[in-house]
């Protein structure tokens, strides 16, 4: 609902509102072992090194900021007329970096990993959840305290020739 929301409260006040969310992820984050790779709009990407426990660490991270914002929930309705809700994708596997462009440089993330995550955030409205997964990547993870995991079995995403095996994962 990010586009309603900066129509009503307008450029400087939404900047302001994505700003403290922002900064609201901040601590969580940084506990998790997680690192901002970039902004989109509203949305921002995040990564972990992959190691047998970061999907653990991200879904730590997911508990925790959701709860951040919930306990903060009285400001954020006094100051926006809402409080942020989270809707987070996780995957994981191998990528690339590389520096790209001749005008502007950037560094990059490339691969298939990199869309299916994109492909998981798409769907991640669909299926109400705070974390939409693959399957793949949360398989032997430790389950933070508050989740719920509910497989959904197979699911088509855009552009990907096979399914790919989606797990949602709710607040209890």
């Amino acid at each position: 609902g990010s586009t309603a929301l900066a129509e009503r409260l307008g450029p400087e006040r939404f900047m302001a509102f994505l700003d403290r969310w922002i900064h609201a992820l901040t601590e969580p984050l940084l506990a998790s072992g997680g690192r901002i790779y970039r902004y989109v709009g509203d949305e921002a990407i995040l990564t972990w090194e992959w190691s047998p426990e970061a999907a653990s660490l991200a879904l730590r991270f997911a508990v925790d900021a959701s709860a951040a914002l919930s306990a903060d929930a009285a400001r954020w309705t006094r100051d926006f007329g809402r409080v942020p809700r989270m809707r987070i994708a996780l995957h994981g596997g191998p990528i690339i970096a590389g520096e790209i462009g001749d005008l502007k440089r950037e560094i990059t993330f490339l691969g298939d990993t990199l869309n299916t995550a994109s492909r998981i955030a798409e769907e991640v409205r669909r299926h109400d959840a705070l974390v939409l997964a693959s399957a793949e990547a949360i398989e032997g993870a430790t389950l933070p305290d508050g989740l719920v995991c509910h497989d959904l079995g197979p699911v088509a995403l855009r552009g990907k020739t096979e399914p790919v095996r989606l797990v949602r994962l709710t607040r209890a």
